[in-house]
């Protein structure tokens, strides 16, 4: 099982992307706690935990702006099914991830134990939620590789 330093937070960085660009949170809106890639720099919603579950082999990610009991899940169903929100930790499985090894060095592949391994984060590229991620069917696209950066901020424990 991959292992991750918990005492860290780490930021989300796509292979389409390059490092320019992380995985941030919209604050306010019409899209209020849903993520989306923003240029890089030492905003807390680019500041995610990675932390084991407690299912064996599966993650919980939250940012250091919403705080640890704000985690990643997914929409089920209507115009945003598998974009990804921040909602309050609960025992959904849309909030279990997994992070497999990737095709590409040092890159990961995430899914979710609600959609199961056929389905990968992916960056949108167009239309209304372009720069936002979204489950879709697995491939080897550039914008299913993420890059999980640790950074020099220390997580809450």
């Amino acid at each position: 099982m991959l292992k991750f330093d918990q005492n860290y937070f780490f930021r989300f960085l796509s292979l389409h992307d390059g490092c320019d660009r992380c995985l941030d949170i919209h604050n306010g809106g019409e899209y209020n706690n849903m993520p989306r890639m923003d240029k890089r720099g030492n905003y807390s919603g680019q500041f995610w935990r990675v932390e084991e579950a407690d299912w064996p082999g599966y993650f919980r990610f939250s940012t250091m702006f919403r705080g640890e009991r704000m985690d990643l899940d997914v929409y089920n169903g209507g115009h945003r099914n598998n974009l990804l929100h921040l909602v309050p930790e609960a025992n959904y499985s849309g909030q279990y991830w997994t992070i497999e090894e990737s095709t590409k060095k040092n890159f990961y592949k995430l899914s979710t134990m609600f959609r199961g391994d056929k389905l990968d984060l992916e960056l949108v590229t167009e239309g209304e939620y372009e720069g936002m991620p979204r489950l879709l069917p697995e491939s080897d696209s550039e914008k299913q590789h993420w890059w999980l950066e640790r950074t020099d901020f220390r997580a809450y424990n």
